[in-house]
């Protein structure tokens, strides 16, 4: 591919570059061009109105772009028309999506500050979102959590948490009836679980990617030092005989949290466990402090040691532990492997605009087990990822720094949801929903998430240098869109 500057085109210097970041899929990168903006010849872009034409998928913003001569403050418009029908349609459904049946936005009802951040649900995705709810907190840590109220390919409940561990902090071991990924947003720990007669011990950090599925215990721990861990999860049940409900068991535990040994008669209980009364009420009574608790100093090691390796995977070398039937039966050993982190490893693709990567089952084997992905991208200054729609998943996501705007499309073509996001917030695209997401000029936009499918994404992109447009016949697609030459749309 030539890199000499076509003639008649501005440099880089006089005009921001055409580059392109892939979110969410790699096959795409052998066909982006990377092109200056052409300033040569004036262009009749119908749909846009722009003196040139993105040639890629992800862009820098032109100054006279849908208004940006007012700076990026000229994105912000008041409510559409479809943001209305939304709070309609949520007066109509009687306060779905967690709001009051009266269709008032109560911001105390979508915000929640704490110490270390505040975590809010935007107005415009709450039809998607429910309210949060914390449902841990504690001098040691807290756990806060959504419900996502999307339709999936799949009939599952889905569900967002952030988990805040404070430094020499652990969860009490628990287990669940549904799956869970999870992306290490800060701090550093490990989380232990047990599986098929084994413990095993994971180091995180920031930016590992991991996960346990259903029916096994677990916990988290930070002994790392004195920063806080921060762990964002998406969790998955999947509908059957029972209700599609999340539910989380409590094994440690006495008094608050309740742990579920203390659901069965003492007499049982002194007998499984060999203790007399006097040492089972104090084990069933002690713990008051809730479901995360400090650790004490000779139960703080740190984490300088051991590396990331088979060693620091500890796994009970005595017999194994008979089980009558695993709850997931696999012949692939998907907790042999470490996590996966995405600072270390190398984007699915950069540019000066921005880069992405997706963590799908081919990166971390346990996805495929648990049918959900994670992605990452980060928008430079003023960038845009070009508008597309994802046919396999619907995304949710969580802004780790800067601001941006997002937009979401209906089928009917109206606006569904547009808005400025900032750090903390959620937003959530419905599958087949078309979305664009932009840059702010003051900073650069990153956001994380997680996909619904595990498998390699293949967007589609309705701009750019991959438009699915490309393929289609001008003159074909002249006439479908009334004009002669749709230049916007084929170049």
């Amino acid at each position: 591919m030539a890199t000499t500057e076509p003639a008649g085109r501005r440099s880089f210097g006089l005009w921001p570059t055409v580059c392109t970041v892939l979110p969410l899929v790699v096959c795409l990168v052998a066909h982006v061009i990377v092109f200056p903006v052409e300033a040569g010849r004036d262009r009749a872009v119908h749909a846009y109105d722009l003196d040139g034409v993105q040639e890629t998928a992800i862009a820098g913003l032109p100054e006279d772009a849908l208004g940006a001569r007012e700076g990026w403050k000229g994105w912000k418009e008041e409510t559409s028309q479809g943001d209305i029908d939304i709070v309609h349609r949520e007066r109509e459904g009687g306060g779905r999506g967690g709001g009051s049946s009266s269709g008032h936005w109560d911001q105390d009802d979508l915000c929640r500050e704490t110490a270390e951040r505040s975590t809010c649900i935007l107005r415009g995705f709450k039809p998607f979102i429910g309210k949060p709810r914390v449902v841990v907190e504690t001098d040691a840590g807290s756990v806060t959590t959504w419900r996502l109220n999307v339709t999936t390919h799949r009939h599952r409940e889905l569900g967002i948490g952030v988990l805040t561990l404070k430094s020499n902090a652990m969860s009490l071991p628990m287990y669940t009836n549904y799956d869970m990924v999870f992306f290490v947003l800060r701090g550093r720990g490990r989380i232990e679980f047990h599986l098929e007669g084994k413990h095993y011990v994971k180091k995180l950090s920031r930016s590992d990617v991991y996960g346990v599925p259903s029916g096994h215990m677990l916990f988290f721990v930070n002994s790392g030092g004195e920063e806080v861990m921060e762990v964002l999860a998406m969790s998955s049940v999947a509908g059957g005989v029972e209700a599609v409900h999340h539910k989380r068991y409590s094994i440690g535990g006495g008094e608050a949290p309740t742990s579920i040994l203390g659901g069965f008669d003492k007499e049982v209980m002194e007998a499984a466990l060999h203790v007399k009364r006097e040492d089972l009420e104090s084990l069933l009574t002690s713990q008051s402090a809730g479901d995360i608790v400090y650790l004490s100093e000779r139960r703080a090691p740190k984490l300088s040691t051991p590396e990331r390796s088979e060693d620091w995977e500890v796994m009970q070398e005595e017999e194994e532990i008979p089980t009558i039937a695993a709850p997931r039966p696999s012949d692939n050993k998907w907790w042999l492997e470490d996590p996966y982190s995405v600072d270390v490893s190398k984007p699915d693709f950069s540019s000066l605009n921005g880069w992405s990567t997706v963590v799908d089952e081919n990166k971390l084997t346990f996805l495929k087990e648990v049918d959900m992905g994670v992605f990452r991208v980060k928008l430079a200054k003023g960038g845009m990822l070009l508008p597309h729609w994802n046919p396999d998943a619907m995304e949710v996501g969580m802004v780790t720094a800067g601001r941006g705007l997002i937009q979401v499309v209906f089928p009917d073509g109206t606006s569904a949801i547009k808005e400025e996001v900032q750090k903390g917030d959620l937003f959530v695209v419905p599958r087949f929903h078309p979305v664009v997401q932009v840059a702010s000029r003051d900073d650069p936009f990153e956001f994380v998430g997680f996909t619904s499918n595990s498998k390699p994404a293949h967007p589609y992109f309705l701009a750019g240098g991959t438009s699915v447009l490309h393929d289609v016949d001008a003159e074909l697609l002249g006439t479908g869109y009334g004009v002669i030459e749709p230049f916007a749309l084929m170049e």
